[in-house]
């Protein structure tokens, strides 16, 4: 899928790997929508960019993403593409001496990172179908966002996942539901991202045990989403982004 021109829709586009993708995708002609509920930084300056929008969508009620997707609609004509970045985490073990698990809190991890990915993904294929299709053969291309803990999580990680795992094993039926409308599927599952925010205690030993040395950063995220979306051979996959990550020993901190 070529770049120029087509509509957007990146959740969690406010910050972090949405804000990366949002930036590497207006500087390639394409027309975004951010659905977020943290208005974008001043530096993606919506007030000038004609080809830049923003709603504040809570992606857990589904009424809201329905009419943010036909809003979306309204303003630009059309989806082409949905980036799932919007997600939350947090450390807590399965059970302490002293008690466990906050069923709350693993719910909430759960409804937002995959329930939230769900609600959007079947709304924007919905409106996908109705494009024309391009000269590569497609209508639209989602990816999902999942991360290297569905595979590889360690301790304390598990409500983030198994939300995440959720997304893994969504990805190849997804894609070949959406198949025959010409709608491509894929999954990036990223290793550590250096975003800015505090990471746990032991994420140095993460960085050690990549073959380069380093986190990643959002650029190189939004780089390999921009792949994605014009490499009409991608599909069904579960793609890792993890500087060559090798499991490490996270047990002493």
């Amino acid at each position: 899928m070529k770049f120029q021109g087509i509509v957007c829709i990146i959740t969690g586009g406010s910050g972090g790997l949405g804000e990366a993708t949002t930036k590497r995708l207006l500087e390639l002609g394409a027309k975004v929508m951010i659905f977020d509920l943290q208005e974008p930084k001043d530096e993606l300056d919506i007030i000038n960019c004609p080809n830049l929008s923003f709603q504040r969508v809570d992606i857990t009620d589904e009424k809201q993403v329905q009419m943010a997707i036909e809003t979306t609609v309204n303003i630009f004509g059309k989806v082409n593409v949905l980036i799932n970045c919007a997600g939350i985490g947090y450390i807590e073990p399965t059970i302490t001496d002293n008690g466990t698990h906050n069923y709350k809190k693993f719910i909430n991890v759960l409804n937002i990172n995959l329930v939230g990915t769900f609600i959007c993904c079947k709304y924007a294929a919905f409106y996908m179908k109705e494009n024309d299709v391009d000269e590569d053969g497609e209508r639209g291309v989602i990816i999902n966002v999942a991360s290297i803990a569905a595979m590889e999580g360690t301790k304390g990680q598990i409500a983030y996942a198994a939300s995440k795992g959720g997304i893994v094993g969504m990805s190849m039926p997804m894609a070949r539901d959406l198949g025959p409308y010409k709608i491509r599927v894929a999954t990036i599952a990223p290793g550590p991202i250096d975003t800015g925010i505090k990471m746990a205690s032991y994420a140095h030993k993460l960085k050690e045990a990549s073959v380069v040395k380093r986190f990643g950063y959002p650029k190189e995220f939004a780089m390999f989403a921009t792949h994605i979306i014009e490499n009409p051979y991608i599909a069904g996959s579960v793609l890792r982004l993890d500087g060559g990550l090798v499991k490490p020993d996270l047990s002493v901190n």
